[in-house]
C-alpha cells in the first residue's frame, strides 16, 4: 500500500513553484507544488538538473529539509551551498491522509571537482497551501434564521448561485507573507511610507498601518526597509486594508508568473486574468460551507460551537491576554487542526505548557474559515444585494451601501478574535459561515476601530 501510494505520489509529478521567503528552522515549506533548478559553477563551467514535482490535488504540503546543507547563504533568488549537496523532500500528512512520501537526496556529496553548488529559488512563491474547489451551485444566505441587529436582512433572500472551479489558499496571508510584498514593492519604488503609513506611490488609498503607528500591526518600518517587530511572524497580517490586500494579490501574482488581475488606479478586478485575486462574497461562502448542503450548517465544520476548534473571543487559547495592550489575541494561521500543541514549539504568551487544538478545518481543507480574523472579500458590501443577485458567478454591486460615515465599505466575513454575539453561552465571534459584515462595522470606536482584527486570503481562478 505504502508503495502503490508513492507511485501515485510520483505520478502527479508535472511541475512545482517553491518560494524564497519561507527559509527558517532548516526548512523550507512550500505549498501544493514544488520545482527545483540545481546548478553548480565552476571557472566557467556549469551543471544544472531540474528536480520537479506536481501540482498535487491531493492537498498535500511539500517541506523541503535544508538541515544537511553546509554554508547556506540566501537571497538574490538562491540558497548556496559549499561543495557538497544533500536535502531532503518530504510532505506533510493532510487531515487524516498519511503522507509516507520522502526523498533523500544525497547524489552529489564529497564533490572533489570544486564545484559550487546552488539551488535556484528565483521561481519560489510564498508558500501558499492551496486548494482547488470544484464548481457547484448552492443556495446562499441565512438558513438557520438569525438576524443580525447591526445589518438586518441582508442575509436573505436565500438564493441560488453557481461558482465556478478555482483555488483558494488553506490559511490566512501571514505577516511574513506580507512582509515580502512590503520589501520588495519598496525596492522598486512602487510603495512608500508617510507618517508610519503604507501607501501605494503617489495614491491616497491606505495599503498598510506599521508598527510605529500602532503597537496592534506586527511589521515595522525603519526607514530602509520593513521587519517582523514582534513574534508574530506566522500569524495572519492585521492592519493591512483593503487596496493593501488588492496590491499584494498583483504581487504574488507576478511572482508566480500570472497574470495581475487588480487595476491599482481604479482597483477594479479583471476577473477573465488568471492571477491571485481575493474571493467573491459567492466564492467564499462556497468555499466556508465545505460542500456541505444536506443540512446547511451554520459553521465550516457543522453546528456545535466548540471553541477549540476557532479562535474566538474568549477561546482560552494561550494567545489571549489580559489587557488591550496586548492585542491582537490572534493565532498562527493553521492553528486549530487538532494537534496537541506546545509552548516549547510556539513560545507563546500564556503560562500553558501546551494547548489542545480540534479540527476547526472544513470538508474542503480550509483553515480559519471560522474566527482568528475576518477576511476581506473582492465585493463592496450591498445590503439588499441578495434580492438583485445574478445566478452565474456573482461578482456584487458596482458600488458599496452607504455607511454612517457616508462612505461605502467592502465586505468581510469568516468572523474574528475580538467580538462577536454570544449564544448558548459561546461568543462565536460573528463567524456563522453566512454572515455579511462590512467592513465599517469593527467595534466601539467606529468608523475609526482599529483593523487589528480584519486580514485577508487569497483566490484564483481555475
Amino acid at each position: 500500500m505504502k508503495r502503490n501510494f508513492i507511485v501515485v505520489i510520483f505520478i502527479l509529478i508535472i511541475m512545482v513553484i517553491v518560494n524564497p521567503g519561507n527559509l527558517m528552522a532548516g526548512c523550507i515549506t512550500v505549498g501544493d507544488d514544488l520545482k527545483l533548478n540545481i546548478c553548480a559553477e565552476y571557472q566557467g563551467a556549469t551543471y544544472q538538473t531540474p528536480l520537479i514535482f506536481s501540482p498535487d490535488d491531493a492537498g498535500f504540503y511539500w517541506k523541503l529539509d535544508i538541515a544537511a546543507f553546509g554554508q547556506i547563504q540566501s537571497g538574490d533568488n538562491c540558497i548556496r551551498v559549499g561543495n557538497d549537496l544533500a536535502f531532503k523532500i518530504s510532505c506533510a500528512d493532510y487531515h487524516d491522509v498519511a503522507c509516507a512520501f520522502v526523498l533523500n537526496h544525497a547524489a552529489y556529496p564529497n564533490d572533489s571537482s570544486g564545484l559550487y553548488w546552488k539551488m535556484d529559488t528565483s521561481t519560489f512563491s510564498t508558500s501558499y497551501s492551496e486548494v482547488r474547489l470544484p464548481g457547484g451551485e448552492y443556495e446562499m444566505g441565512d438558513h438557520l434564521g438569525f438576524v443580525d441587529p447591526s445589518h438586518p436582512s441582508d442575509e436573505s433572500p436565500i438564493h441560488k448561485v453557481k461558482v465556478n472551479s478555482f483555488y483558494m489558499s488553506t490559511t490566512h496571508t501571514t505577516n511574513k507573507q506580507f512582509l515580502s510584498f512590503l520589501n520588495d514593492s519598496l525596492s522598486k519604488g512602487l510603495i512608500e511610507v508617510c507618517n508610519n503609513i503604507v501607501y501605494g506611490i503617489g495614491g491616497n488609498e491606505v495599503y498598510y498601518y506599521t508598527n510605529q503607528y500602532a503597537f496592534y500591526y506586527s511589521i515595522g518600518f525603519d526607514g530602509k526597509s520593513f521587519s517582523i517587530a514582534d513574534f508574530r511572524a506566522n500569524h495572519p497580517v492585521v492592519g493591512v486594508m483593503w487596496c493593501g490586500a488588492a496590491a499584494y494579490c498583483n504581487w504574488q501574482s507576478l511572482q508566480n508568473g500570472l497574470q495581475e488581475c487588480y487595476n491599482l488606479k481604479t482597483y477594479v478586478c479583471d476577473f477573465t486574468k488568471n492571477g491571485y485575486r481575493l474571493p467573491t462574497e459567492a466564492e467564499w461562502e462556497y468555499a466556508a460551507r465545505g460542500g456541505q448542503y444536506a443540512p446547511y450548517y451554520n459553521y465550516p465544520w457543522g453546528n456545535d460551537q466548540n471553541i477549540t476548534k476557532a479562535n474566538w473571543p474568549d477561546s482560552k487559547d494561550p494567545y489571549e491576554g489580559m489587557s488591550p495592550s496586548t492585542y491582537p489575541w490572534i493565532t498562527p494561521v493553521g492553528f486549530y487542526n487538532g494537534q496537541l500543541r506546545l509552548k516549547s514549539e510556539y513560545n507563546w504568551p500564556g503560562s500553558a505548557s501546551s494547548y489542545q487544538t480540534s479540527d476547526g478545518a472544513n470538508s474542503f481543507g480550509l483553515y480559519d474559515m471560522a474566527g482568528n480574523v475576518w477576511e476581506f472579500v473582492n465585493d463592496w458590501y450591498g445590503n439588499n444585494y441578495y434580492s438583485i443577485s445574478p445566478y452565474d458567478n456573482p461578482k456584487g454591486p458596482d458600488s458599496g451601501s452607504v455607511m454612517p460615515d457616508g462612505k461605502p465599505y467592502r465586505g468581510m466575513r469568516g468572523g474574528n478574535w475580538y467580538n462577536g454575539y454570544t449564544t448558548t453561552g459561546v461568543n462565536d465571534g460573528h463567524s456563522r459561515v453566512s454572515n455579511r459584515n462590512p467592513s465599517y462595522y469593527r467595534g466601539p470606536q467606529d468608523p475609526n476601530h482599529p483593523w487589528y482584527h480584519i486580514g485577508f486570503r487569497v483566490a484564483r481562478n481555475y
